[in-house]
């Protein structure tokens, strides 16, 4: 379905009652928008691209199939991070159930692609030692700087997506910052 150049929402409430109608080419413009930095926080909290994609669409067709319903007070942003982590944690566990049903805890471990991208062995030890130390950020800390660092939310915006107070938000960011800063010292 073609969108009418003068519908064109230029908010996102507009783009939220236009979805909200069932009008396809606003929620493909918000598919668009937002589908791969949600793939993206996916595949960091499940480590599994197949698993984040799942998640990554629970989420869309929840979207359209209550459209009629769909009430967002806040940043469209931010509820769509929420409902990727709820939708993210609801997958976890159904893996965690089924491991434990097979009696074996069958995983998969993270990919890296940028390996195959950097050509100077320096730049990739730091790459891979970054990485490293973000991965070993507790889970909530590394949650939260992700979001802020790899997918641009605000602080604030990372605080409604998680449904925490913003001063937990900048508490967790300084100290993964300095955590951070500690464990890649070597490298400055």
């Amino acid at each position: 379905m073609s969108r009418p150049d003068s519908l064109l929402p230029t908010t996102e409430q507009e783009l939220i009652a236009r979805i909200r109608v069932g009008e396809e080419w606003a929620f493909d413009l918000m598919m668009k928008e937002y589908q791969t930095q949600l793939y993206q926080y996916a595949v960091h909290f499940l480590h599994s691209p197949d698993l984040a994609a799942d998640a990554v669409q629970d989420v869309f067709i929840s979207i359209w199939e209550r459209r009629s319903h769909l009430t967002i007070t806040g940043s469209l942003q931010a509820y769509l991070f929420r409902a990727v982590r709820n939708a993210s944690i609801d997958i976890r566990k159904s893996e965690l159930s089924r491991s434990n049903r097979e009696g074996s805890l069958a995983g998969q471990s993270p990919t890296s692609s940028e390996d195959t991208a950097i050509e100077s062995i320096e730049w990739n030890e730091f790459s891979v030692s970054v990485r490293r130390a973000i991965d070993e950020l507790p889970e909530r800390s590394r949650e939260i700087f992700i979001l802020v660092r790899d997918h641009g939310l605000s602080y604030s915006e990372v605080a409604a997506a998680l449904e925490i107070s913003l001063s937990t938000v900048k508490t967790q960011m300084a100290r993964s910052m300095n955590t951070l800063a500690k464990k890649l010292s070597r490298f400055f």
